[in-house]
């Protein structure tokens, strides 16, 4: 399943490039997507320098990080060679690992889990909802960076996207973002509030995504995981499929 993670990852930038008016830009080597009104996306994928050019090609990509909003991040997906990894790794201020993971979604039950008291899952239909949902996602993700609320209200619009929220005695304390693309449904910005951490909330909003994705008619559901995550997703079915390296450049 894993060439289907790389497609659901690679249509997923791209949708939320057209979105934004922003398309991906695509080099020899990589793919960017650069929104600038936008903290986020912004970022370097599927880099795989050719053999014996890792030293030019890494160095052609420092000098455009040089420019103004340039993204600083690299994800190499599954398919960069070892000495592109090594290369890019002698530029890295930081390096993390994601495990790209998936699962047969006929294998998910119909029903999920009962919920903890007080705590309820929903789909998001109104822009309304939007800003307490970015604030999930950027407390429990992105490090308070300031997510651009008017870009996920797009991605609303659009019927490729479900955004799931958990609540708990009303306040917003997780989130999930689905992405359907063919027959793939990709899990992404699943996040949980510090405080709540811990609970059991983020495997139950995780498994609510399941469940969704299979109403929806997708076959297959898809993640990154961080190796705190990791565990989690193995529990709910998914299978590691690779790594993805990810590096911050200087």
């Amino acid at each position: 399943m894993l060439f289907y993670t790389e497609k659901n990852l690679t249509a997923w930038y791209n949708t939320i490039g057209e979105l934004a008016g922003f398309p991906v830009l695509r080099g020899e080597n990589w793919h960017k997507i650069l929104i600038p009104s936008c903290s986020w996306p912004k970022l370097y994928y599927s880099i795989n320098f050719p053999p014996g050019e890792e030293t030019v090609a890494t160095a052609s990509l420092l000098e455009q990080l040089s420019a103004a909003d340039a993204p600083g991040v690299v994800l190499c997906q599954t398919g960069a060679s070892v000495a592109t990894r090594q290369s890019l790794r002698k530029h890295a201020l930081a390096e993390k690992s994601w495990a790209a993971m998936a699962m047969d979604l006929q294998t998910v039950a119909s029903e999920g889990s009962p919920l903890p008291e007080d705590f309820e899952i929903g789909i998001l239909s109104e822009k309304e909802a939007i800003p307490a949902w970015c604030k999930v996602v950027d407390t429990a993700l992105m490090g308070g960076i300031g997510l651009n609320c008017t870009l996920f209200e797009k991605m609303m619009a659009s019927p490729r996207f479900q955004f799931l929220q958990a609540t708990f005695k009303g306040r917003a304390v997780a989130s999930c973002l689905l992405f359907f693309h063919e027959d793939t449904a990709g899990l992404y910005l699943i996040g949980t509030l510090p405080d709540f951490q811990g609970k059991g909330y983020g495997t139950a909003i995780t498994a609510f995504g399941l469940n969704q994705s299979k109403k929806a008619g997708a076959r297959y559901a898809l993640l990154q995981a961080t190796p705190a995550g990791e565990p989690v997703y193995a529990r709910l079915g998914f299978r590691k499929e690779a790594e993805h390296a990810v590096f911050r450049l200087k």
